[in-house]
């Protein structure tokens, strides 16, 4: 037997990639722009994420995996307070070779960053897929560090208020001016 070949049954049996190896996740955000308020400052945003999972690999299957997908939101009153606009979950039944595509609902938001502060501005996504028997696999995110902390972003609720540790703060920050 030469060096480097290995049968194909044996190739079989130790070729299950991992899901971040085996799936390929884009997202596209709309883009957030801008739209004038009620006030000359304030600003609207509207934001609809578009997912799309493809499974890259010719014989992994990953049926009966979900994502949950989540869109943040920064304070404009207190920078270090985040809210959690949305929380949606996808079905993912990626057979090999096959991809599946899911757009959230819009979401809309005001806020004012000038003179009276408040609202949130849209800051990014975080994506957390679990396995048929529901232990997280993967965690993809706009912001890396949010990657780090799987535990934590499982425990993210739509409407909650969070810090940058993502433990759940009292409340809105109060209106500033």
């Amino acid at each position: 037997m030469a060096l480097g070949w290995i049968p194909l049954s044996i190739q079989a049996q130790s070729s299950a990639l991992p899901f971040d190896r085996g799936v390929k996740i884009e997202v596209v955000a709309s883009k957030p722009a801008p739209i004038r308020g009620g006030d000359w400052d304030d600003k609207t945003q509207k934001i609809t994420l578009r997912l799309k999972f493809t499974n890259v690999d010719t014989r992994q299957s990953y049926e009966g995996h979900t994502a949950v997908v989540s869109a943040l939101g920064q304070s404009a009153a207190d920078r270090d307070v985040r809210i959690v606009f949305l929380q949606e979950k996808v079905d993912l039944p990626l057979t090999p070779l096959k991809s599946c595509e899911h757009t959230c609902k819009e979401i809309v938001t005001k806020f004012d960053k000038t003179g009276a502060k408040f609202g949130y501005a849209y800051e990014g996504w975080v994506i957390l897929v679990k396995d048929a028997a529901g232990k997280v696999v993967y965690t993809k995110s706009t912001s890396p560090s949010l990657e780090k902390m799987p535990e934590k972003v499982e425990q993210l609720v739509a409407g909650t208020c969070f810090d940058r540790n993502l433990a759940v703060t009292s409340g809105d920050p109060v209106y500033t001016r």
